[in-house]
This record gives structure tokens, C-alpha cells and sequence, in this order.
């Protein structure tokens, strides 16, 4: 659990490929990518722009890491249980605002990650550029809780799964557009 900074595993490789292959099908291009500090997402962000054969820049964000778990950090899951217990691990886990020991809630994480989303991302989206954001899990719920794909009160469910590509327009003024240009979505949460 954690900030934990570990080389891409083979499935990770594979995961990458694979959204090298649904960016070419969905015929999207992509022109600027924003990634956490860390070996995972170095390694995915080289092997999607070998893919893509693109020479995007690439801007490393500590704020776009995953989400700190404190004194739980690369402590494995049943261990955590067996000290904390379940209700309290998956309070942590899965609640908006219940953080682990010396760690982030979610809306800590969704704090840092939008902010950096705003100050950074945003331009880049305002200039007609085409993001990609290549982060954990925990991370791309925050964004699609601040572009507004779900409400706060739906965080808990909300489930993403790993290597999977969303696309999402934005209009001029900073919300999501359903129409115009807006490429394929590629998955929408319900």
C-alpha cells in the first residue's frame, strides 16, 4: 500500500501496451503527458511513447503520486488487517475523508491532485492540447471527481480498472463537453 516506488512488473508492461493500442484505436492524439515521480510511471511513459512513436514532452509531478497510506506505506494488506483490523483498513481505503496513521484521506489526495490538475493540466487544455495523465488509480478518481464524472458521495464504489484509458473533452470555460469535439469515450462511469 502506498507511496511505494517499484519497477513496472510484466503485467504492468503488457497494461502499457495495451493503452498504447486503445489510444491508436480511438485515434487520439496525444501531445502533452503529465506523470507521478516515480519508476512505474517512467517506465509506462516510455513504453507509450515508443508506441505511439511520439516525442511528447513529459512532465514528472510528485503532486500526481499515489496516495501516501502514512504508517501503512509497503506494509502488506493482511498485515495491516491484522493490526488495524478490516473496518478501520477499509475505511482508509475506500472513505473520502478517514485517512490512515500519519497518511492521506482521499480528499487530501483530491486536494493535492486538482490543485496540480488546475495549475498545470488546465493550461495545457485551455491551449487545445491533447493530455495524457498516466497515474495510480487513487489519482485518476480524484480527476474524475473534479471534472465531475462523480459526485463525493460515489468516491467509495468508484472502481477503475488498471491500463484502461478515459477520454474526456473540456470546453473553454472548464467543464467536461458532451458535445462538439469530443473524442470517444472510451469508458464512462455510471
Amino acid at each position: 500500500m502506498g507511496q511505494s516506488d517499484y519497477r513496472l512488473t510484466h503485467l504492468g508492461r503488457l497494461e502499457a501496451k495495451g493503452i498504447v493500442r486503445q489510444i491508436l484505436e480511438a485515434r487520439l492524439a496525444v501531445d502533452t503527458i503529465f506523470a507521478p515521480v516515480s519508476r512505474q510511471s517512467e517506465e509506462t511513459t516510455q513504453i507509450i511513447r515508443k508506441g505511439l512513436k511520439s516525442a511528447a514532452p513529459v512532465f514528472h509531478a510528485p503532486a500526481l503520486g499515489e496516495r501516501d497510506f502514512g504508517d501503512l506505506t509497503n506494509m502488506r494488506k493482511e498485515m495491516a488487517l491484522d493490526l488495524y483490523g478490516a473496518t478501520a483498513v477499509v475505511a482508509w481505503k475506500r472513505s473520502f475523508h478517514a485517512g490512515p496513521p500519519s497518511g492521506e484521506s482521499f480528499a487530501d489526495l483530491h486536494d493535492r491532485v486538482w490543485a496540480y490538475f488546475t495549475e498545470h493540466v488546465r493550461p495545457c487544455l485551455d491551449r487545445d492540447l491533447n493530455v495524457l495523465i498516466v497515474a495510480d488509480t487513487d489519482s485518476i478518481r480524484s480527476l474524475a471527481l473534479g471534472v465531475g464524472e462523480v459526485p463525493a458521495t460515489q468516491m467509495e464504489a468508484l472502481e477503475f480498472e488498471r491500463g484502461q484509458v478515459i477520454a474526456y473533452a473540456f470546453e473553454d470555460a472548464g467543464g467536461s463537453r458532451s458535445a462538439g469535439r469530443e473524442p470517444p469515450r472510451l469508458r464512462i462511469v455510471a
